[in-house]
């Protein structure tokens, strides 16, 4: 596992999309682009299954590359391994990437395997209307991160507005409560809660338009 990475940017995520190497593979000179999306969860995966850096190296240079594992020569892995591994490398983490919970005894009925990735994708077609292919393929997978936090915080927005305005969110005296943050919200790289409290405008989707009249202020009286 990479540690020591740092806080979710998201400029940097835009300049790590654009990393490229030239390794040798096969004999051959090739150019190979930084994973997106779908190629860094089978590298991820790969990582996760692999019990040392010489178990790992062949298989994930294959991956990575895209060159099948018969093709590429032994003297030929070291270096091009280094090079797709520093690339490939996570330049940035999401407070909701940090964020887990205690796995539960016996799964859902309505789990299964990599459903958090498709879960991921949802999000991504719902909010933008992406396609599969189009998230997995072109999207960094540090940008789609930042893509589906500001979703998260958009949609608990809009409850909040929705909150403020219903009975549920005040208390018996009519005084308006705060409504509960997620635990994301609150980790320590996040802003402090100090930061986050006070009054916040609603979200531009449901704020009103045109000319907004004061009832509360006395109108004056066109004189003939």
């Amino acid at each position: 596992m990479q540690l020591n990475v740092p806080a979710l940017d998201y400029l940097e995520a835009l300049r790590a999309k654009q990393r490229q190497v030239e390794v040798t593979l096969g004999g051959q000179k090739r150019v190979v682009r930084r994973a997106r999306l779908g190629l860094a969860l089978q590298l991820f995966e790969l990582q996760e299954s692999s019990d040392s850096l010489i178990d790992l190296a062949l298989p994930y240079t294959a991956v990575a590359s895209g060159v099948p594992e018969d093709e590429i020569e032994l003297e030929e892995v070291g270096y091009a391994f280094k090079a797709l591994f520093e690339m490939n490398l996570v330049v940035g983490l999401a407070a909701l990437a940090r964020f887990s919970t205690a796995p539960s005894k016996s799964p859902p009925a309505f789990d299964y395997k990599g459903r958090g990735a498709a879960a991921f994708i949802h999000e991504l077609a719902v909010a933008y209307g992406w396609t599969a292919d189009y998230t997995l393929d072109e999207i960094g997978p540090e940008e789609a991160w930042c893509y589906v936090q500001e979703i998260e915080f958009y949609r608990h927005e809009e409850r909040r507005f929705a909150y403020s305005l219903s009975s549920v969110g005040r208390d018996k005296r009519g005084q308006q409560k705060d409504m509960p943050e997620p635990a994301w919200f609150r980790l320590p790289y996040d802003l402090p809660a100090s930061r986050r409290k006070g009054t916040q405008p609603p979200p531009p989707a449901m704020r009103p338009t045109g000319t907004i009249i004061d009832l509360n202020k006395p109108r004056k009286r066109r004189t003939a």
